[in-house]
């Protein structure tokens, strides 16, 4: 199944965010509740994804 719009703009947004600042694969992003607030979406699709 594909996701909704809204579901792939908060990947595509999540994605270029850590490519952007430069993460490692050992480094943490911010959690559920931070990441909503960031790119201003529910906690529920912060969590579905």
């Amino acid at each position: 199944m594909r996701p909704d719009r809204l579901t792939q703009r908060f990947i595509e947004d999540v994605t270029g965010f850590i490519r952007e600042n430069g993460f490692k694969g050992h480094e943490r992003i911010d959690g559920q509740d931070a990441l909503g607030k960031k790119f201003k979406v529910s906690y529920t699709l912060s969590v579905m994804v």
